[in-house]
């Protein structure tokens, strides 16, 4: 779990600590580990269209689920606003995005042979 929140989120949330455990990080973490096998072959055999039908989307209980969006969204809005920067996964998603304008040019962002 440290691993998981240090190189995702920069956090250190000392997890072994026992006033650590009770966080809403460690909570949440453990929950999204917490897999129900059924639901996880489900996802694997059944097909893309029942599996709509049902809403079965992931193999994640939805709260933790959840709460890592709303993390990661809450992360990106205040490194944007702030501009600071961390050596995390989330930083690496920051700087792999593409504005929808660049999009809409995409030359600008194809690789050119003739540039050498």
């Amino acid at each position: 779990m440290d691993i998981i929140a240090a190189t995702a989120f920069s956090t250190d949330i000392n997890s072994n600590f026992e006033t650590n455990s009770k966080s809403s990080f460690v909570v949440m973490g453990k929950r999204m580990f917490d897999q129900n096998l059924l639901k996880g072959l489900g996802l694997m055999l059944l097909p893309k269209w029942f599996l709509n039908l049902i809403g079965l989307e992931h193999p994640f209980h939805n709260d933790a689920f959840q709460f890592f969006i709303d993390l990661t969204r809450h992360i990106l809005k205040e490194r944007r606003q702030t501009g600071s920067r961390r050596n995390d996964l989330v930083q690496m998603m920051l700087d792999a995005s593409v504005d929808e304008d660049d999009l809409n040019n995409y030359q600008k962002m194809a690789v050119n042979a003739d540039a050498g």
